[in-house]
Formats: structure tokens, sequence, C-alpha cells
């Protein structure tokens, strides 16, 4: 992680020595703020059906091609499509993988053979105090070319 690495890019980035050993000694609060994943239920699904019988799901064609299904306890929302893809949203690190077979699931008492293959995560969004400013001229100017 170029943050962490010592030299010219450091020196254009942090404020001070001592912030900068602060960060390398590793004095940082993280949080996962969404964690988004995907899954191939491996079969066809009646988008309308499922809307109709599922507790918590939108489905208007004319605005998006995918059922909207939501879970308030751990809040996360999962889009189903007609294919048997699933992308889930999460907001918990420790939940997203407990509640993506949670909708799975949710799809097969409907009486659909889903199954739960391809598991991946596509994206993970964090958030973290370093304690001091960042200079974002610097970091874009030393490391313009990524």
């Amino acid at each position: 992680m170029a943050l962490l690495s010592y030299g010219i890019e450091s020196a254009l980035i942090f404020e001070g020595e001592a912030n900068h050993n602060a960060l390398a000694n590793g004095y940082l609060c993280r949080h996962f703020r969404k964690i988004v994943s995907t899954v191939n239920l491996d079969c066809k699904l009646d988008l309308k059906a499922i809307a109709l019988q599922a507790h918590n799901a939108e489905y208007n064609p004319k605005r998006f091609a995918a059922v909207i299904m939501r879970i308030r306890e751990p809040k996360t929302t999962a889009l189903i499509f007609a294919s048997g893809k699933m992308v889930s949203f999460d907001q918990a690190f420790g939940t997203f993988l407990s509640t993506t077979v949670e909708y799975a699931r949710i799809i097969q008492k409907l009486g659909f053979p889903a199954k739960f293959k391809d598991f991946k995560i596509q994206n993970v969004v964090g958030s973290c105090d370093v304690k001091f400013p960042i200079r974002l001229e610097g970091l874009a100017y030393s490391h313009g070319a990524f």
C-alpha cells in the first residue's frame, strides 16, 4: 500500500514525520462501510412470482430489471436477476456470507432449485481516521500513473 511506504512519496503526502510513524506502527481505526458480493443461483427465476410471494421484495420491470429484496437485521439489500445472478450489499463485514446464503434460502423456499455457485466478493468500501491531514495534491502528483 502506497501510504505505508517510506520515501519521497510519503514526504509529499504526510504532514510531518510523527504522523507517518503513527501510521506505520498500525494506529488505525478501520471501519468497513459496505461489502458487495455476487453469487450464481444456477437457475432461471420468475421475478414476478418472487416479488409477489416474498416479503420485503419489490419489482418494477419498467424501472429496473431485477427484484430488490431487503433484510432488516442486519441491514442488507440484494438484487436478484432473472438469469439467476444475485448481487448482495451488506454493511457488516462479519455477516455478508450468511446474509447472501439467507437470500438464496428465501429463493429456495419459494420453489426454485437455487444453488450457491461462484460466490465472489466484488468490492469492499472502508474508511479510517489517520489522525492527520492527507495532502491530496501530493498523492495525486506522486501516484498519477495509477
